[in-house]
């Protein structure tokens, strides 16, 4: 092999090889925009997941709170009804006792009227 020949053989296979190493780093650089692109991705996904959670958990939170002022609510009622039901009670009681009074009265009068004194 001549001189020319090898330097024309180095001179192509020094460009192949610099053709190799630029195919080499645009890859490079293609798999890097799309591991970058990726990991945005990822991370939007995850923002967006945590945000969903944030609601999700609020909304528990929110169910909860309703739910212990139901309770706290039935329980008010329960008491006020427990309440008007004695003071019912009570004032019947006491409508009872001054009915049989007047009763007794009535009949004392009905009697001191109708019946002859002995």
């Amino acid at each position: 092999m001549s001189a020319e020949e090898e330097k024309v053989e180095v001179a192509e296979s020094g460009q192949k090889a610099e053709d190799v190493l630029d195919m080499i780093i645009a890859k490079e650089e293609e798999i890097n925009r799309r591991v970058k692109r990726a990991e945005q991705e990822a991370e939007r996904m995850l923002e967006e997941a945590k945000l969903d959670a944030s609601v999700l958990k609020r909304e528990a939170q929110r169910a909860e709170l309703g739910e212990d002022f139901r309770r706290e609510e039935i329980e008010k009622a329960k008491a006020e009804a427990a309440r008007v039901i004695a003071q019912a009670e009570e004032e019947a009681g006491e409508l009872k006792t001054k009915g049989m009074e007047k009763i007794e009265k009535a009949v004392a009068i009905i009697l001191e009227r109708v019946m002859p004194k002995i």
